[in-house]
């Protein structure tokens, strides 16, 4: 693939807004390139900013043969079930924890994840 293909995927951008204080600005991310941010006074100027960014990194990953990602699809791509292997004991402790919350273990496991502070920068 060119550079001109790898630009025309829909990768997944996240603009998100900073405020520390005196400073005040919109950082730009794409999901699928490690590193790949910007950031700009508006959202706009973030994600324009980022299109630049992502020209480099894109030039830079074909000039060197480093593997690029390709987009995660949309929200239709996937079903919403998928397996996890765990240890035994951790088992245990979801099927004792929904039992003492009077819920299902999807419920749980589900709340548990999305309540983490680390993984709230994937959604």
């Amino acid at each position: 693939m060119t550079k001109q293909d790898y630009m025309q995927l829909p990768y997944n951008i996240n603009v998100k807004y900073h405020d520390y204080g005196d400073e005040k600005y919109y950082v730009a991310k794409v999901s699928e390139l490690k590193g790949c941010k910007a950031d700009g006074e508006t959202p706009e100027q973030a994600v324009a900013n980022l299109r630049a960014v992502m020209d480099m990194y894109i030039d830079a990953s074909l000039e060197h043969g480093d593997y690029i990602p390709v987009p995660i699809g949309d929200d239709k791509e996937f079903s919403g079930a998928f397996n996890v292997r765990v240890p035994a004991t951790v088992h245990r402790a979801i099927v004792l924890g929904a039992r003492k919350e009077h819920t299902s273990m999807n419920q749980l496991f589900l709340y548990l994840i999305t309540s983490n502070p680390k993984f709230q920068q994937y959604l």
